[in-house]
């Protein structure tokens, strides 16, 4: 599932989740959120080199509320799905077509 951050979206766009969901952090402890959430179009620009643009990839996707410290994290099977690839050491996404 993607999660957004609470503060992130104000509180009259939330909707209520059809399927809420309760979250578990791995010490235990309940993260709070899961009951709403928000449909986001997503886009992400591709880039053929350092200097060159290219395609403009976008992507509709429901994200849960949650409380969480980044603005947002996106699920694996989003990444999969939509050929996407995480790349730390250069800070950045990358889209397989």
């Amino acid at each position: 599932m993607n999660l957004v951050r609470s503060s992130l979206v104000p509180n009259e766009l939330w909707v209520k989740a059809i399927h809420p969901l309760s979250f578990v952090t791995a010490s235990g402890d309940v993260l709070a959120g899961g009951r709403r959430g928000i449909s986001v179009l997503t886009s992400f620009r591709a880039r053929k080199s350092r200097k060159a643009h290219g395609d403009v990839i976008s992507r509709s996707l429901w994200m849960y509320e949650a409380d969480i410290q980044y603005d947002c994290i996106l699920s694996y099977k989003f990444l999969v799905d939509h050929k996407i690839v995480v790349v730390p050491h250069r800070q950045c996404l990358l889209w397989g077509k």
